[in-house]
């Protein structure tokens, strides 16, 4: 009983996280400029309205090692430019995995939006742009409770059948005993 609820607790935690931890996700673009190797991820996958991680890693093109200084600014702007573009700086602080930058966003509708990713490393400024299509924000788990509580309510009818079943054979077997003439013989041994 106690995996039970465990499961259950788990699964209604993971259900409700509404945070997207990315730190890697979707590769959307990378390239080479000024000796530098930069890679832009996005998480989730397909990227949806809501909660949203755009992870950096910045590297040196020859080597592939990590560059540890550098500035990196991530800006998204709705293609109908009905709103003001979404901005936030790229650190370590926010992702999970120190080698990359990640920055977190909360998409406020779906849509085309213009990804503009500003490494400043070693006084230079590269700059990359990416267009990307977010799809409507998933739906919360309360708007989908029956769809999956249906399951557990099946499973808790049968749990509850079982145990009535399983009482009223303890007690039949009970009575009938009772209603059993005791053995003298083996008052006797």
């Amino acid at each position: 009983m106690n995996r039970l609820v465990l499961t259950t607790v788990i699964c209604f935690i993971i259900m409700h996280s509404r945070f997207a931890v990315a730190d890697g996700g979707a590769v959307l673009t990378t390239g080479v400029q000024d000796g530098y190797r930069i890679t832009v991820l996005t998480s989730p996958t397909p990227l949806r309205a809501g909660p949203v991680d755009v992870s950096v890693l910045v590297q040196h093109d020859d080597t592939g090692k990590i560059v540890a200084i550098a500035d990196v600014e991530v800006s998204l702007r709705p293609s109908d430019k009905s709103q003001p573009p979404l901005r936030a700086l790229a650190t370590r602080a926010n992702a999970t995995n120190k080698l990359f930058r990640a920055a977190l966003f909360t998409l406020p509708q779906p849509g085309r939006w213009r990804l503009s990713t500003v490494v400043t490393v070693d006084h230079r400024q590269l700059v990359f742009v990416a267009d990307v299509e977010a799809s409507t924000e998933l739906p919360r788990f309360s708007d989908l409770w029956i769809w999956a509580g249906w399951p557990a309510l099946a499973i808790g009818l049968f749990a509850a059948h079982r145990r009535l079943v399983h009482r009223a054979e303890r007690r039949h077997f009970h009575e009938s005993c009772r209603r059993c003439p005791a053995r003298p013989d083996s008052a006797k041994d």
